[in-house]
């Protein structure tokens, strides 16, 4: 999704990767804040294949609600099956859904 930006260079640089990456798969969840540190190389490849560079973390200072998120606990977010189940981030799929209700995200908000 991200570029890695060459700190020592003084042209200019695309931060977004446009060819790998679409901007409607960049979630918000409200809440939640975080930070971005552009110049390690990125964790994930093109295909969120996570071997690209396990050892690589651009997120930091990750907080919820104002709290520090220990990376470590287990956590659950509420999403729409496109989310859950058509993606190709890690996380999601069948063997992440804890629970799968049948109503529409717009009919919950509207109720």
């Amino acid at each position: 999704m991200f570029k890695q930006i060459d700190v020592a260079s003084d042209k200019p640089q695309y931060l977004l990767d446009w060819t790998g990456f679409r901007t409607y798969n960049y979630d918000v969840i409200d809440g939640v804040s975080y930070q971005f540190e552009y110049n390690p190389t990125a964790r994930y490849d093109g295909e969120c294949k996570f071997e690209f560079n396990p050892n690589s973390h651009r997120v930091v200072n990750l907080t919820f609600d104002g709290k520090r998120l220990i990376l470590n606990k287990n956590s659950l977010i509420a999403t729409n099956n496109y989310r859950a189940y058509g993606s190709k981030i890690p996380g999601t799929g069948d063997k992440h859904i804890v629970f799968a209700a049948p109503d529409e995200n717009r009919q919950v908000l509207a109720n």
